[in-house]
């Protein structure tokens, strides 16, 4: 589980002005305002819990416990142009995201959202917890005007996140081959009979499918160390690919680079094979 707390006391670079008080770093209209977000990580990297907290800002809390405010959390990818936003009435909530609409790990905004036009809104920095500057004011509040704002995530990228999964009518039955695409930052293009392709766009629980894409993992990685050295002249890669070796070293693997990586090893120990248990195995 990963913590990230927002208050007035956070760093910013910048802080916009707002015409009603706003919880997020930086902005002092809340100073004991905190905006805590845990991250509720699912195995299958497509998915996660967040829950939302509010604390030290009594104006967002009401407005929440009132059903005048949602959670929310947009999922969006830049390189793809895709965009989605959730919203919840609870502040435990699922986000979820399709890796076939993304080429690159997707960026998360946390944030808290009015629901409802607040057109006069009589401020107290006793009862709503915003600094004296806003005592005794009357704000508006838009309808869909943000009240609290969290950071701006980007998890690490995994090796589905580069994955463009593509038919090839010119393959034989359960062929596929591994190509790199860089036009659009970094991803690895995998070209798949048509048959096998409609095979694993659907989830299974008969570990064929999990043991196709091991195969097809494999195949990736050794692209990756025959033709993507890093460059020592400027040590430059493509944004997403130098997140994926990131994520290779906080899991304790090697990068391709290194003399030690070997990609079915690290293949197999990102998305190892399942072997049938006993009771299956005297079944068959």
């Amino acid at each position: 589980m990963n913590v990230i707390v927002t208050s007035a006391r956070s760093t910013s670079n910048a802080v916009r002005s707002h015409p009603f008080p706003v919880l997020e770093a930086g902005n002092i209209s809340f100073p004991k305002g905190r905006y805590t977000l845990e991250f509720i990580l699912n195995q299958d990297r497509t998915s996660f819990k967040l829950r939302h907290r509010i604390a030290g800002a009594n104006l967002i809390s009401r407005l929440l416990s009132t059903g005048k405010a949602r959670y929310v959390c947009t999922v969006s990818s830049p390189i793809s142009s895709y965009r989605r936003t959730h919203v919840s009435s609870e502040a435990l909530h699922t986000i979820d995201w399709d890796l076939d609409d993304l080429g690159e790990p997707p960026l998360f905004t946390p944030m808290i959202v009015g629901i409802e036009d607040l057109p006069d809104c009589l401020l107290s920095a006793r009862e709503d917890g915003v600094h004296e500057i806003w005592d005794m004011t009357r704000v508006s509040i838009p309808k869909g005007s943000r009240l609290a704002l969290g950071q701006v995530i980007q998890f690490q990228s995994s090796i589905l996140h580069l994955m463009s999964l593509q038919v090839d009518e010119g393959l034989s039955a359960g062929q596929f081959y591994v190509d790199a695409e860089t036009e659009h930052g970094f991803q690895f293009r995998v070209s798949l009979h048509p048959e096998l392709h409609q095979f694993l766009q659907i989830p299974r629980n008969d570990g064929i499918r999990r043991h196709i894409m091991t195969h097809i993992v494999t195949a990736c990685l050794a692209l990756l160390q025959r033709e993507f050295q890093q460059d020592p002249e400027n040590g430059s890669l493509p944004r997403n690919l130098d997140s994926f070796r990131d994520f290779l070293k906080n899991d304790g693997l090697p990068d391709w680079s290194e003399s030690r990586f070997r990609p079915e090893e690290v293949a197999t120990k990102l998305y190892p094979h399942v072997l049938p248990t006993e009771w299956e195995r005297a079944g068959s």
